[in-house]
């Protein structure tokens, strides 16, 4: 049984991690609300934006296998600090950037800092929490992905008209800093004791990789990240250049998306482990027909608004789909290997960013018609969805045998 002050000490680590995650976040966000002055200013066409938004996914995704091996060997603590530290310094570099060509040697470095996040924090998740909470705990800790956006643009976007986007990365970059302090002092290295019996045989890397469920989970979220990764760097420039929607005046316009995301992720993790925890692949195929027909309304709507509301349902879809996940892999993985098997499953998700965004751009430059990439997305995540339907049955649990996918 663990005692009171275990119990605090994870809820502690619960709330420095999401903090960190919400800087995490803020820091890559930037870029997509600063893009249109950039553009402007470094002179850059529709593909070298979406080559430039898409390098920052691309070091993410390379990251994402050595950084879980990383943790699991190196241990969690260690690794997050050293990824805070990394993006924080590459953060810095961005505002200092000088043309095209360093742009994008900078943020492609920057996210292999960020890279080594995500699997570090989700072990620490497992480390701390019982394995009956730790789900839970894990998918909400994916809330804050999208609650950092909900602050981004009505924060940031009055501050780059104020001090311009060079001075925003170098406050970024500070702050980064300031949270690798408070994680250094408010946490403690892990003693190697789960917080629950080791209830697992231990599998090796191979393993892992061979597991049909874990390729399956990588597949789909491959393709719901398409969908958010693809909006989130171009939907500052289509109000800008399809709408007429000033910077200063589109804050609440891109939060509306990510309020709805955040509330999708609070509610994901739960449903699938009231209503759904012997057919998880139910829910995630119902889910994924929700972001299809979202993105068919906004391919066929009328009005900014419109496509506003749309973009909103699918990423409310989209944020349960980031809850589901997480909460399967927390409780299915070995914890001696979860933080290499999140790492393999996000890197599908983080190579949906730079698959995303250069594909859009030059559908951009081809068509002039952002119509044409919402549509482009709902034929992916379609995919997505078949590609589910016909992968049988998938139970939260491993003691759902019924659920549990061998390996190949």
């Amino acid at each position: 049984m663990r005692s009171g002050t275990d119990a605090m000490r994870a809820k502690l680590v619960f709330i420095v991690l999401y903090l960190i995650w919400l800087v995490s976040y803020v820091d890559r966000a930037v870029i997509t609300y600063a893009a249109p002055v950039i553009a402007t200013e470094f002179a850059l066409n529709h593909q070298q934006i979406g080559w430039t938004l898409g390098a920052f996914y691309l070091g993410y995704a390379v990251m994402q296998i050595p950084a879980g091996w990383l943790a699991d060997r190196f241990g969690a603590r260690v690794m997050v600090l050293a990824g805070v530290g990394f993006w924080s310094f590459f953060t810095l570099l961005t505002g200092l950037s000088g043309g095209f060509a360093a742009l994008l040697a900078v943020r492609l470095l920057f996210g292999l800092g960020e890279g080594l996040y995500p699997p570090a924090s989700v072990k620490m998740i497992r480390e701390s929490f019982t394995r009956e909470k730790a789900p839970l705990a894990a998918s909400l800790l994916m809330s804050s992905s999208y609650l950092g956006l909900v602050f981004t643009p009505p924060l940031l976007l009055p501050l780059l008209g104020v001090v311009g986007w060079r001075t925003c990365f170098e406050i970024l970059a500070g702050l980064g800093v300031t949270m690798a302090v408070v994680f250094a002092l408010t946490t403690r290295p892990s003693t190697g004791q789960d917080a629950a019996p080791q209830e697992e045989k231990p599998e090796g890397w191979s393993q892992i990789i061979r597991r049909r469920d874990v390729w399956r989970l990588m597949l789909v979220w491959f393709v719901a990240s398409l969908v958010n990764k693809g909006l989130d760097g171009w939907m500052p420039t289509f109000l800008l250049r399809a709408h007429h929607v000033a910077i200063k005046s589109a804050g609440a316009l891109l939060a509306a998306p990510n309020l709805a995301a955040t509330l999708g992720s609070l509610l994901g993790g739960w449903i699938v482990m009231r209503f759904f925890s012997r057919r998880a692949d139910a829910l995630l195929s119902l889910i994924l027909l929700g972001v299809a027909l979202s993105l068919a309304g906004m391919a066929t709507a009328g009005s900014i608004n419109i496509v506003i509301l749309f973009e909103s349902i699918a990423y409310f879809f989209k944020g349960m789909i980031l809850a589901v996940i997480t909460a399967i892999v927390t409780v299915r993985l070995p914890r001696t290997r979860l933080a290499s098997g999140n790492g393999f499953i996000n890197f599908g998700g983080q190579m949906a960013g730079f698959v995303a965004l250069p594909m859009m751009g030059v559908v951009l430059d081809a068509t002039g018609s952002y119509a044409m990439t919402f549509a482009l997305l709902m034929v992916a995540v379609t995919c997505g969805l078949a590609l589910n339907l016909g992968s049988g049955r998938l139970g939260l649990s491993p003691e759902d045998q019924s659920g549990r996918m061998k390996t190949a």
